[in-house]
């Protein structure tokens, strides 16, 4: 399993690099993001819900490359109230925001959706970002720890 950013690239990128190269190919079909594995390949996969509401950002790349629809579906089989944020980019992008002529633009882009929306959230509400720059902005930005799926996974088998 990889992180979004890292799943785009094996899925868009490999393939556009190298056309031609069935090794490429067949290893952009076998890149999975937790929730497409676990909705393709475990569908009697039931969770129990851990009862908090769910704030969810999905990383940039995640949403241009491929769909958010199994976590979505994943949230369902959980149970959980959930909210998928339409916010865009994070603004982290990488190593983007940590540069210093790019922090201003970093925090624009937090401060549009995502960064409000996480400090109105009450302290009880779960916030899941898998990716690794969308979850270090957010506790950069707001103090909260944003939880990996596979984390609110964890939570849920009881």
């Amino acid at each position: 399993f990889l992180e979004p950013s890292c799943a785009a690239v094996m899925r868009d990128e490999l393939r556009q690099l190298f056309p031609h190269d069935l090794n490429a190919q067949r290893l952009s079909r076998q890149t999975f993001l937790l929730s497409e594995f676990l909705e393709q390949k475990a569908p009697g996969f039931q969770p129990q819900a851990p009862g908090q509401k769910v704030l969810v950002q999905a990383h940039c790349h995640h949403r241009a490359v491929m769909t958010v629809s199994s976590e979505e579906a994943l949230l369902r089989r959980l149970g959980v109230e959930y909210e998928i944020l339409d916010s865009g980019c994070c603004g982290m992008a990488g190593s983007f925001g940590f540069e210093r002529r790019h922090y201003g633009v970093s925090m624009k882009c937090a401060e549009r959706v995502l960064l409000p929306t996480v400090r109105k959230a009450s302290p009880e509400t779960l916030i899941v970002a898998d990716g690794f720059s969308c979850r270090e902005q957010i506790r950069q930005g707001t103090g909260r720890a944003a939880l990996h799926l596979a984390q609110l996974l964890e939570m849920a088998k009881g």
